[in-house]
């Protein structure tokens, strides 16, 4: 499981469920193996299942990874593009609640919760007359967490492709 994700046990379980309904999806297409021991028939997964699994697990591992709330991350999402369109470093809480339509409420919500995480942070200003000013932090202009766990499972599926191709060297000397 990539870092950072809660629940580790649970996402890998969900993940493995993911690749085997990928693989069973694919089951006429394969060919059936029979267990030497026990006789049963099963259709084994393979690593196309495991790509495929990663296209359909990689934003809900991604959900997982996150710290803050789906809604506080789109938030976040848009304000950071809000200021990229209009060239800026930090933003006023009015000024982003009209350009977002968000309510007085919400705002102060998805505020307190990125500066809780450390996403955001006051930069100035005051209480009363125009408001806080709020800027971004290194770790909130970064961007969303999706990014980094499809890397993650892009370079597990490159590690399980190399191991694959080791195994069938090592078969091929024998």
């Amino acid at each position: 499981m990539p870092p950072g994700v809660s629940q580790e046990r649970r996402a890998n379980q969900l993940y493995l469920d993911v690749v085997e309904a990928v693989a069973f999806y694919h089951q006429y297409q394969r060919p059936v193996q029979t267990d030497e021991a026990t006789g049963e028939q099963y259709v084994s997964a393979t690593l196309r299942d495991v790509e495929a699994a990663n296209a359909l697990m990689g934003a809900v591992l991604a959900t997982k990874a996150d710290e803050i709330t789906g809604a506080c991350r789109r938030f976040l999402d848009a304000a950071r593009a809000w200021m990229e369109s209009e060239g800026r470093e930090s933003f006023h809480a009015g000024e982003i609640r009209a350009a977002l339509r968000l309510s007085p409420s919400r705002l102060k919500r998805y505020l307190w919760q990125l500066r809780e995480y450390g996403l955001c942070e006051v930069a100035g200003g005051k209480r009363y007359g125009r408001g806080y000013e709020y800027r971004l932090t290194e770790a909130g202009r970064v961007g969303n967490q999706r990014a980094a766990v499809e890397r993650f499972l892009a370079d597990r599926l490159r590690s399980l492709r190399e191991e694959e191709r080791q195994l069938k060297a090592e078969e091929a000397a024998l």
